[in-house]
């Protein structure tokens, strides 16, 4: 998805001991596999099954979408200094035209 820019950043949550591991049940470790793409493609089969066993004991960890949020958010009350309404108002401005 965030190849076909459909989402702009993935984080992961889980948590295993004190390192954050990516989803276990899709594919990120190879891009290609038999001349198809296989990167970001769920995992079948008995490789699921250990997914969803690895899944169940890692615990959560929302502290690095946290983190970004509030990036996003800083740089966004930023672009304007001390006016946040003329930045809402500038990224809402074509849709204004186009409704009104």
């Amino acid at each position: 998805m965030v190849r076909k820019n459909y989402l702009s950043k993935v984080i992961p949550v889980l948590k295993q001991g004190d390192k954050f591991i990516r989803n276990p049940s899709v594919i990120t470790d190879k891009y290609v596999d038999n001349g198809e793409i296989v990167y970001g493609e769920s995992v079948t089969g008995a490789e699921a099954a250990k997914a969803k066993e690895i899944a169940k004991a890692c615990t959560y960890d929302f502290s690095m979408v946290d983190a970004e949020v509030n990036r996003i958010l800083w740089t966004f009350t930023n672009l304007f200094p001390h006016c946040l309404m003329k930045s809402i108002a500038g990224v809402r401005q074509k849709k204004k035209y186009f409704w009104i």
